[in-house]
């Protein structure tokens, strides 16, 4: 399956540039005290052209004929070997060209890798997500960001850390918040628990390049 991708982009899309509460494309940190920023706050304005290239180099270097086949094993534990070794390769590929170009360290690669995941993942999520919830008069998405809107740092780190691993009161509540926003049933919740952790892990690793690589 090739992901039409155009509509979902992250560069380009709410529920991803705007993962964090009071958090646009550009943060609200560029005009607030310093010590009011979050780290899941991010300016984009710090980077110039090159360096969002740069930023974004794993990202844009997966097909989005390849961009499913990512998502999927990084969203379901339960893939198969064959699968994890095919996404690894993708990965990889992405990688090592972006390497050449730029010489990263660990670091920088790593953050690199993660923001390329998250980014992929996003666009599965908010492409699945639409299917899903399509009986809702505004995008789902849309949805799914003014729900991450209303969540403090605290809940932000719950997330990060894995909502699978949060207690059950913790679920409920992004459960509850969501149905509010009319995205109910398995497949619409699953779709946007994933794009909420893809949110906030981008929104997070962005932080950490942006504070790294800003001119």
């Amino acid at each position: 399956m090739s992901l039409p991708r155009k509509g979902t982009n992250m560069k380009t899309g709410l529920a991803f540039a705007t993962a964090v509460a009071a958090c646009a494309l550009v943060s609200v940190s560029a005009v607030a005290p310093a010590a009011a920023q979050s780290k899941y706050d991010f300016d984009l304005s710090k980077l110039t052209p090159a360096q969002r290239d740069e930023m974004y180099c794993v990202y844009d270097g997966i097909d989005d004929k390849d961009a499913l086949s990512v998502a999927i094993v990084y969203t379901d534990a339960s893939n198969s070997d064959e699968n994890v070794e095919a996404a690894q390769k993708i990965l990889d590929a992405a990688l090592s060209k972006c390497m050449t170009q730029y010489k990263w360290s660990g670091d920088d690669k790593d953050m690199a890798a993660q923001i390329g995941i998250a980014g992929v993942v996003n666009d599965v999520s908010v492409y699945l997500l639409d299917d899903a919830a399509k009986s809702l008069k505004v995008k789902p998405s849309d949805r799914v960001r003014e729900v991450l809107d209303t969540l403090s740092d605290g809940d932000l780190d719950m997330i990060l850390a894995g909502i699978e691993q949060a207690d059950d009161a913790f679920e409920k509540k992004l459960t509850a918040a969501l149905s509010a926003k009319g995205i109910t049933g398995d497949d619409a919740r699953e779709s946007a628990f994933h794009l909420m952790t893809a949110s906030v892990e981008a929104a997070s690793t962005m932080h950490r390049w942006i504070s790294r690589k800003a001119r």
